[in-house]
């Protein structure tokens, strides 16, 4: 066979639920589905064909949009392979009030809590943060006062993290715009102001924007000063602030800082960020910045960098990133003042794809959980429709998790619902510290969205081999991951049935 089949378990999932020994070794991730066009939605009727991208959180909880046949679009909740929960519908009535007409995309915090934008009838827009189906609360509605006077005429975000703190940015009716932070329900406190003055001393010229919040309620964010500096500060909301980088000033190795990208901040409070293009920082505010990688300076496949994407930083202070080095590029990751290691390089050999190259990383940014595995995108050289592969590990572990063109059984039960791949979209650019959604979380769990030929999409998880041994006793205990454990262990017996089969034909 020229594509990859994965075709349907036979037998019950509970055989493997009650034992004590280790998965079996499992080099192809299966896709194992949790929403698909054309199946029953929790609010009534079908999935409809539109799914928005997925997150999910440390305990295996998966959370996305999607339209559905009968009740419009909902945001929708839970653990895959158990019922799901219905957080918010169109055509409800929202916390504060008026009816729910769109949903954005959610955040989910590993408490489960969701934060996520809603369009209300009448022009209205607001933002809610709280337990699916248990209880919501308004954070901020259009046309409401602010805490620095005025009313909010829109928004940008918001993150929550575990503890169901928020931060957001607003524009305001008596000019200007601020970023806000605190407990839905309670007083929001002040960030940042434009107009106001910055710890650095000059004013706040534009709002601060690409901001992250993390488990200790610190925040990151990069704003520019009068007149017209890029700067990063960090610190706690209602305290004081510290500058963590200014246009001005230059890095360790001598570099200018230049614009600045989208800054992401840790639970110990390590800020990682790009200048420009030209070097990737690390580091604690207060404290001396770390260079990780810098233009003209050794990338670990030789050669020197010629170009530095934006970077994912996870507990430990590991960053992961896309980087350009002469005319190729590759994924690295490492610690800064340490060496960096490769992930993947342009032209080497894609696993899994059967000598298959990486061609172009068609993802701008990857995903990274905090044992140091991070997951990418990525164009292939060979057969034009099946140009694409998801893939996910370690410098000296990656597999191919799906790929376009693969015949992908959609229903988790014993019948056959088989489909194939067009297309593959996940969230990039965030790690499980940032307040600001997740893909890839710390059981190796990874979220994605599929779609496929006949039009219809789906969500759905594939476990990643962890870097130290499971047990399906230590995986009994979260019903998906047992779940999915037996799933892939029938799948891949299944799929060594194919092959043997393709050999007597």
């Amino acid at each position: 066979m020229n594509r990859r089949t994965v075709v349907p378990m036979t037998q019950s999932l509970a055989i493997l639920a009650g034992l004590s020994m280790p998965l079996p070794s499992v080099a192809q991730s299966v896709p194992y589905p949790v929403a698909v066009s054309g199946t029953p939605a929790p609010a009534g009727g079908n999935y409809a064909g539109l799914f928005f991208i997925p997150v999910l959180n440390s305990s295996g909880q998966v959370a996305f949009t999607a339209t559905t046949t009968v009740a419009g679009t909902g945001l929708f909740v839970g653990t895959p392979g158990t019922p799901l929960t219905t957080a918010a519908l169109t055509g409800t009535t929202a916390p504060s009030g008026g009816t729910y007409t769109g949903l954005s995309s959610p955040i989910l915090s590993d408490s489960g809590q969701v934060a996520f934008g809603a369009q209300l009838a009448g022009n209205g827009y607001g933002l809610y943060a709280g337990t699916p189906g248990s209880s919501l609360n308004t954070i901020a509605l259009k046309g409401a006062a602010a805490p620095v006077g005025g009313n909010y005429t829109g928004f940008y975000g918001p993150v929550i993290n575990a503890s169901g703190q928020v931060a957001f940015s607003a524009t305001l009716s008596a000019g200007g715009s601020g970023m806000f932070a605190g407990a839905p329900g309670s007083l929001l406190t002040t960030v940042a102001r434009d107009g106001t003055p910055s710890p650095a001393g000059a004013n706040y010229l534009t709002s601060p924007t690409a901001y992250a919040l993390n488990s200790s309620g610190q925040v990151t964010f990069r704003a520019n000063l009068v007149p017209a500096t890029p700067a990063i500060f960090a610190g706690t909301p209602g305290t004081t602030l510290t500058t963590v980088a200014l246009d001005t000033l230059t890095t360790q190795g001598g570099a200018s800082y230049g614009q600045f990208m989208d800054p992401v901040m840790n639970s110990a409070g390590q800020v990682a960020v790009t200048a420009g293009i030209s070097c990737i920082f690390v580091g604690t505010p207060g404290s001396t910045l770390v260079v990780a990688a810098e233009i003209g300076k050794p990338a670990p496949t030789g050669g020197n960098y010629t170009g530095i994407g934006t970077p994912v930083l996870n507990a430990s202070g590991k960053i992961a990133f896309l980087g350009e080095v002469g005319s190729g590029s590759g994924i690295f990751t490492g610690i800064a003042g340490s060496s960096m290691q490769t992930i993947a390089s342009q032209l080497a050999v894609a696993p899994g794809t059967g000598g298959e190259s990486y061609s172009v990383f068609t993802s701008p940014n990857v995903a990274m959980n905090n044992l140091g595995q991070v997951a990418f995108l990525s164009n292939l050289t060979g057969l034009t429709a099946r140009n694409q592969g998801l893939f996910a590990g370690t410098p000296d572990n990656v597999i191919l998790v799906v790929r376009k063109g693969d015949i992908i059984d959609v229903d988790p039960t014993a019948a056959i619902d088989n489909r194939t791949v067009s297309a593959i979209n996940f969230l990039t650019g965030t790690s499980n510290e940032s307040g600001q959604g997740m893909s890839f979380n710390d059981a190796g769990s990874l979220v994605y969205r599929l779609s496929f030929t006949d039009g219809s999409s789906g969500i759905f998880v594939s476990s990643v081999a962890v870097p130290e041994p499971a047990t399906i006793a230590l995986l009994a205990g979260t019903a998906f991951l047992g779940t999915l454990g037996a799933y892939q262990y029938r799948r891949r017996e299944q799929r060594m049935l194919d092959k043997r089969i393709d050999r007597q034909s």
